[in-house]
């Protein structure tokens, strides 16, 4: 099992001010190759993905998020979360962005609500990890019955090959993804909720990105990424409990 503790684990997501410079987080492990690539957003399971964008003022967040319903759509709780007013932003201020591409996009939604996961703290976010996930309501029905991704039944096991992709800081237009990658390890947060550890690269803004699974033909999410370690090469996913339920 890896020790997140040795980890200098953080939120994916990405906050800056309007005209600030963005921060990216410090290396301190060398250079390491960058397994992500573009991929094409109009093929599975691209076609569920979007951007999720909040603000406050000149106070923006971009994280990732994905088509879970008609009009629900899943992501980590702490990118509906402004630190700067320690609240949760406005729903009328947060976006969903579906198959955003350089500054185009398949549809647009506001946000009508979300419910943050069950003991999900985001001034305690270390601890509470496990519950770092949100379902949005959409004001649309973006959810195409080609587009809504499947929650797995049941927890991904060590080993099992996985794919993450999102909108990162560093390439805030275009989504991209790490391909070859798998499940570590599972573990726990600090109140034993389950987390999953992969090998996947992400970067700030990829937040919020559905952990995605293929079994031949079809595609499902098995945890929602919420943090990265290790110059970005190491993710946390959280595991959602019946996210349906909360629709």
């Amino acid at each position: 099992m890896l020790l997140l503790s040795l980890w200098l684990a953080s939120p994916c997501g990405g906050q800056t001010q309007a005209g600030a410079q963005e921060q990216l987080p410090v290396v301190l492990y060398g250079i390491a190759p960058d397994p992500r690539e573009p991929v094409k957003i109009d093929e599975p399971p691209w076609r569920g993905v979007g951007k999720l964008v909040a603000t406050a003022g000149r106070l923006q967040t971009t994280c990732t998020a994905a088509l879970i319903g008609p009009a629900t759509a899943l992501t980590a709780g702490h990118c509906l979360y402004n630190r700067e007013t320690k609240s949760y932003f406005a729903t009328g201020s947060v976006h969903f962005l579906l198959g955003y591409q350089n500054n185009t996009y398949v549809g647009r939604s506001a946000v009508a609500s979300f419910k943050i996961a069950p003991g999900f703290d985001p001034e305690d976010n270390a601890r509470t990890r496990g519950s770092d996930w949100a379902v949005l309501t959409l004001d649309r029905r973006l959810g195409t019955p080609d587009r809504i991704l499947t929650m797995r039944d049941h927890p991904l096991e060590v080993g099992t090959a996985v794919v993450v992709g999102g909108y990162s800081q560093d390439y805030q237009n275009i989504l991209t993804a790490a391909s070859h990658c798998h499940i570590l390890s599972r573990t726990t947060d600090g109140t034993g909720r389950s987390l999953l550890v992969h090998d996947c690269t992400a970067k700030r803004g990829t937040s919020g990105a559905p952990v995605l699974v293929r079994d031949g033909t079809r595609w499902s999410i098995g945890g929602v990424e919420i943090a990265s370690g290790r110059q970005d090469t190491r993710g946390i996913a959280a595991i959602p409990s019946d996210p349906g339920s909360e629709r």
